[in-house]
């Protein structure tokens, strides 16, 4: 055979990855067809602990003789008692690994809707003191956290258990087995904890005793049973926590028991956080209960540079609907991408507000603003906007990131709600059919006028074809007089476009730099939610700006670029590549923005704009009037680097027009 001649150590390599599939009854057939093929694989095979060591439990046999094969190697039990057709026996066979050989199971997972007597059989055969190899203990459900579905008592806590991950959900402690956790928790790296009765205490203690080993926390629906206040000399210092996440937080009064364990611990300033709150129509009740949540953020002093906001989406594992808005904040300066979020580093902040027993809107975004506030969004300069219905009045939240100077907005009712929220801000009236989705109030406590440091917009995904009869382009060019001053660059992706259409733009522009990927029907290269958009290898930064007269020419190294403070990182598309190196790695690790590719076979342009070519594809276009555009002489100096990078940029120059032009 052609396996003869591979070595024994990459055969037995094969064979593991060929019975690591993930479904564990068809991994053991796997295991025994390959014992069967040759003389020499079954050799190989029943001198392989590790392949048989994942036991199937479908049936008595098939449980003994992995049992038996697996030869000293550690073992894994996943035993499902809900869900599963023959749960008996599954339940059953578990019983029988617990009895034979409990001090080689090395991960012990068992599943259960709620509390019965299966479920109780193969927990009460759970000794901690016979478990000695076990490393990962999982007692999960999915069902509701009204009802019990495991029960621990002294017995199952017993002795020293090294354990790594520890996930316990619907449990509850009998005869003070809580007390007992913390003997356990030495080595513990993973904690997740989801409606369980604990006391503060006894949680206090199981982090203290992993202080030096937790990497995660997730407390999901913690709600701790009433015990005196815990006494500690001072905050628990988990060194090496990586990711904290509160889950099933409220904001009823007295609701803010997992609040409450922020007071007791500190963790590292790059430690990531994540909170979900379930937020109820009840204003008195949610100011008191957001206090400690508020106060945990302002205490942390987070230098947030970019966010990202986007509706709260539904958990694929269940088909409730849950809505809500997210707000995710990282350090670093690179604009979030909606198209390859995946691709992000995870944020530093993650919050989430899902609105409870109510149909509006306003409840979880009061909710998130003033969560924002106290985590100090102001510090942030670049917002991108995920797609959200109309009605969600995301704007007060943006409103917090009072030094904002980069905006990306995508989709047409994105773009009809900034509108409505700018003319609101100046008190101005707002044309259209549009119901109404802000009032003055909403936008008055606010450092400085709404979007009032903004340089740079970047829309995606509307319909600029001004003789579409669903364009949106009245929408743009009615907002973009309302800003409070007109911003220096507008990138359009993603758009349905013509050339002819910038005419319609430019006046509304007053000033500033339109940047277009030159794709006529961009919104059918939308990508869609489960596409990657490809991302250019990178963009030439060309420092064109505003040009004063009365200059009627100008060289390439004389035009006047932007200003320190509003500089504009390139984020993949049309835009401009950032010199500082540090803000290049960060691109580079957050991933680009994606753009379409752009076709060459342009038009001449019109009046009060001009293009360059990249180098090889010809002599720049004169702009109207005959005179040459002032880069042109120069552009071929550009690094060979770049040279077959597709560079678009038209630049709004009235002036420079105006003295091309002559009197």
């Amino acid at each position: 055979m052609a396996s003869l001649g591979l070595p024994i150590e990459l055969l037995l390599e094969v064979f593991k990855d060929a019975t690591t599939g993930g479904n564990i009854d068809e991994d053991a057939k796997t295991a025994f067809r390959l014992a069967g093929v040759c003389k020499r694989w079954r050799a190989l095979l029943l001198n392989c602990g590790p392949v048989w060591a994942v036991l199937s439990l479908s049936q008595r046999e098939t449980t003994r003789l992995m049992l038996e094969r697996s030869d000293g190697a550690p073992l894994v039990v996943r035993v499902k008692l809900s869900g599963v057709r023959g749960y008996r026996e599954h339940m059953s066979n578990a019983v029988f690994i617990l009895e034979q050989a409990p001090g080689r199971i090395r991960e012990l997972s068992i599943s259960a809707d709620d509390y019965h007597g299966y479920t109780g059989r193969v927990v009460e055969k759970f000794s901690g003191q016979a478990a000695t190899s076990l490393n990962t203990l999982e007692l999960t459900s999915i069902k509701s956290a009204s009802l019990a579905a495991f029960k621990l008592t002294p017995a199952n806590l017993s002795g020293t258990i090294p354990l790594h991950r520890l996930t316990l959900h619907n449990t509850t402690f009998f005869d003070g087995s809580d007390t007992l956790l913390r003997n356990h928790c030495t080595n513990l790296a993973h904690l997740e904890l989801r409606a369980v009765r604990l006391s503060l205490v006894a949680l206090l203690d199981v982090l203290a005793a992993a202080r030096d080993t937790l990497i995660t926390i997730k407390l999901d629906s913690f709600v701790p049973i009433s015990t005196p206040e815990p006494q500690l000399q001072e905050p628990i210092n988990l060194a090496a926590l990586e990711e904290l996440v509160l889950d099933g937080l409220t904001t009823f009064s007295g609701s803010t028991a997992s609040t409450d364990l922020l007071r007791y611990i500190n963790r590292p300033s790059t430690s990531r956080l994540s909170m979900i709150i379930h937020a109820y129509d009840r204003p008195a009740a949610v100011s008191a209960a957001l206090n400690a949540l508020n106060a945990h953020l302002a205490s942390t002093g987070y230098n947030l540079r970019s966010a990202l906001l986007s509706p709260v989406e539904s958990p694929p594992s269940t088909s409730a609907q849950r809505q809500g808005i997210r707000l995710r904040c990282w350090t670093s300066r690179a604009i979030p991408d909606v198209y390859n979020i995946d691709e992000h580093s995870p944020a530093v902040l993650d919050l989430s507000v899902i609105r409870v027993g109510s149909r509006s809107p306003d409840v979880d975004v009061r909710v998130l603003a003033s969560l924002a506030r106290s985590a100090n969004l102001a510090s942030v300069r670049k917002v991108a906007v995920a797609p959200f219905e109309y009605r969600v009045p995301w704007a007060r939240v943006a409103a917090e990131a009072t030094q904002l100077n980069e905006l990306s907005v995508y989709g047409p009712d994105n773009l009809r709600n900034l509108h409505h929220a700018c003319c609101i801000s100046k008190h101005q009236p707002v044309d259209g059919p549009d119901a109404p989705v802000y009032t003055h109030a909403d936008l008055l406590p606010l450092e400085a006028p709404f979007l009032a440091h903004l340089t740079t917009l970047n829309v995606y995904a509307l319909n600029l074809d001004a003789l579409s009869p669903e364009s949106d382009m009245h929408t743009l060019t009615s907002f973009l007089p309302t800003l409070p001053r007109p911003v220096e660059q507008l990138c359009i992706c993603y758009c349905n476009m013509l050339s002819v259409d910038r005419n319609v733009i430019e006046p509304s522009m007053g000033g500033g730099t339109l940047v277009w990927d030159h794709c006529e029907r961009g919104l059918d290269s939308v990508p869609a939610e489960d596409e990657v958009p490809a991302t250019p290898p990178g963009m030439v930064r060309i420092p064109v700006g505003p040009v004063h007269p009365p200059a009627a020419t100008l060289e390439f190294d004389q035009m006047p670029g932007l200003g320190a403070e509003d500089e504009v990182e390139d984020q993949g598309m049309m835009g401009f590549m950032d010199n500082d190196m540090d803000e290049a790695g960060e691109q580079a690790q957050m991933g680009m923005m994606p753009a379409p590719a752009v076709p060459w076979d342009m038009e001449m342009p019109m009046p009060g704009f001009q293009w360059l070519d990249p180098p090889g594809l010809g002599q720049n276009p004169p702009v109207q009037g005959g005179a040459q555009a002032g880069p042109a002489a120069n552009v071929g100096e550009l690094p060979d680097a770049f040279a077959h990078l597709p560079v678009v940029i038209v630049n709004h120059m009235p002036h420079l027009q105006h003295a091309a032009q002559g009197p």
